[in-house]
């Protein structure tokens, strides 16, 4: 009777055992539940689903890609100037508003730091006397640090420099994003985004060799949502008040 009533006690205790175990092992998935929720947007993540996330940051991107190899085929003859960087270069049409002066536009939609720092031939072969900088908020939105953006900032800098010592480099800050019209376009949390891009900046006020044109006073901290078409890309608005802060540096 004893060695049953022992047998039974072993058992109690096994299963408490158990059920601490299987209590602890829950926690830790839902702290780490938790925690990837949190990086992935909050909210923001929880409002538009898993495949929504990760849908807009592709490994790879085609049009990356088919936009660099399209520059083969234009004119590689000399440029007076330059506009190379992301989306905010790409879809603006430079040479046309810039009538009279000998414009190219190396800008891809997409591209990274890095990219741009690969394909630097693109820009130099054109023999450009000024070069109008604009990179780095595709990798803050794919996660890139500020630390590794910056040292492609410096090796794109002495790419140029190498190419031509006498050639004039604007360096300009990156825009921050729109809040909330940001993360319901793009399903990420703005604010992490908009620190990051105050850090880079930081960093490329920091730059030398070049000349730093920093952004409007009227984008501040967080670009409002009139001078924005989804809280990353800017509108007619925000592109008049871009070239009002920065023409007179390309047709001096």
């Amino acid at each position: 009777m004893i060695e049953e009533e022992s047998e039974i006690g072993g058992l109690s205790v096994l299963k408490k055992n158990v059920f601490r175990v299987s209590i602890f092992f829950n926690l830790v998935i839902i702290v780490l539940g938790i925690v990837f929720f949190i990086v992935q947007g909050g909210w923001v993540y929880f409002e538009n689903g898993f495949s929504k996330v990760f849908a807009d940051q592709p490994l790879i991107d085609p049009m990356v890609e088919t936009k660099q190899e399209n520059f083969e085929l234009v004119d590689e003859s000399s440029k007076e100037i330059v506009f190379a960087g992301d989306s905010h270069t790409d879809y603006f049409e430079w040479g046309e508003y810039f009538e009279g002066l000998s414009v190219a536009n190396r800008g891809i939609s997409g591209d990274t730091s890095e990219g741009l720092l690969n394909r630097i031939g693109q820009v130099t072969e054109l023999n450009p006397e000024k070069v109008f900088l604009l990179i780095g908020i595709n990798d803050i939105q794919q996660g890139i640090s500020v630390e590794t953006i910056e040292k492609n900032y410096i090796k794109i800098v002495e790419a140029l420099k190498k190419d031509n010592p006498e050639v004039q480099i604007y360096a300009q800050s990156v825009f921050p994003v729109a809040g909330d019209l940001y993360e319901n376009n793009f399903f990420k949390r703005s604010g992490p985004i908009n620190e990051a891009v105050s850090e880079l900046n930081t960093k490329i006020f920091q730059l030398d060799g070049v000349t730093i044109l920093d952004s409007p006073d009227q984008f501040g901290n967080e670009l409002a949502e009139e001078y924005s078409v989804d809280g990353l890309h800017l509108n007619k608005e925000g592109y008049e008040i871009w070239l009002g802060k920065i023409e007179k540096y390309v047709t001096e």
